[in-house]
């Protein structure tokens, strides 16, 4: 019998020095091409590589990140078969047009895919991913699996733990072709994943399910044996958190699974400020100010699953 306890601590603190937001834009393009490249992942961070902000860039490979606070930053560019690009921001406090960001084919990635049985795999209706042995001892979720992947147009906020599409879209994702809750994705082991279907265009199949895309780990389970663990994501000088305990139980083909999940806000300030500029036919410019007042946000989510099989 094997046993498993993974605990994941998270620590998150934000203190905002500045009231003053400002916005970052660029295209991303092939290197030596004026072709863009749409769904690369743009990823803001800190100079320790702690995460600021993200976004994907849409079908004419623009992007824009927004309410970016004065300081110091890295920005990464990334998309799969190509070259990720980092620029260095230092002392950001005015609005940037970074323009074209061309990123180069990455010539050991093709070389991978080919040479090791094709780890992504397209198909007519579907793209067949195998995740790398680094991507999976890296990975203690399924989000995290899905993050380092890298999916073209998924942005997987680990966050939040939720999953979306630049167009504003759902995805629904599956676990051996069976919908599953955010705390079933929180308990997925990354090392019983065997691959990853990726379903960017739904067919009728999922025409009632008013679906973008559709995710689909295919997993092995183990023959027998128990694990579980605990997944704690809190905040020290925030009220937050997104909180996960399972527990599961395998003999041969049957199952028996038990999973927690809590999510909760508790803010005693929170505003927003808005500062808006329009241009009017004559050409003259009107700007209009707004300032928010603090406050309170409180709000508490759960949820309980089970999984039940015998045969």
């Amino acid at each position: 019998m094997k046993k498993l306890l993974s605990v994941t601590l998270f620590s998150w603190c934000i203190l905002t020095l500045s009231a003053q937001n400002f916005r970052i834009r660029g295209t991303v393009s092939e290197t030596g091409q004026d072709v863009p490249i749409p769904y690369a992942n743009i990823v803001l961070q800190f100079p320790d590589s702690t995460f600021v902000n993200g976004a994907t860039s849409n079908t004419k490979g623009e992007f824009v990140l927004s309410r970016i606070p004065s300081g110091n930053y890295r920005l990464i560019v990334s998309c799969m078969g190509y070259e990720p690009t980092l620029i260095v921001l230092d002392n950001l406090s005015r609005n940037i047009e970074i323009g074209q960001i061309q990123l180069s084919e990455n010539s050991h990635t093709l070389d991978e895919v080919t040479i090791s049985a094709e780890r992504v795999v397209t198909r007519i209706d579907r793209q067949i991913v195998l995740p790398s042995p680094a991507q999976v001892q890296a990975s203690n979720t399924g989000y995290e699996l899905l993050n380092r992947l890298m999916l073209p147009g998924i942005q997987v906020n680990e966050m939040q733990n939720s999953i979306s599409s630049p167009d504003g879209g759902s995805v629904q994702v599956r676990i051996n072709d069976v919908k599953v809750s955010t705390a079933e994705i929180l308990a997925l082991r990354p090392s019983e994943v065997v691959r990853i279907e990726y379903i960017d265009n739904p067919g009728i199949r999922y025409a009632d399910e008013g679906v973008s895309a559709v995710i689909n780990f295919i997993v092995k389970r183990q023959s027998s044996g128990v694990s579980g663990g605990i997944n704690l994501n809190n905040a020290f000088t925030t009220g937050m958190g997104n909180d996960n305990i399972y527990i599961k139980a395998n003999n041969k083909r049957s199952e028996f699974g038990l999973n927690y999940y809590m999510s909760y806000r508790d803010y005693s300030q929170r505003r927003v400020d808005q500062q808006q500029q329009f241009v009017l036919a004559d050409g003259s410019i009107r700007q209009r100010y707004r300032k928010g007042s603090n406050t309170p946000l409180q709000l508490y989510l759960t949820g309980c699953g089970g999984i039940l099989q015998f045969y």
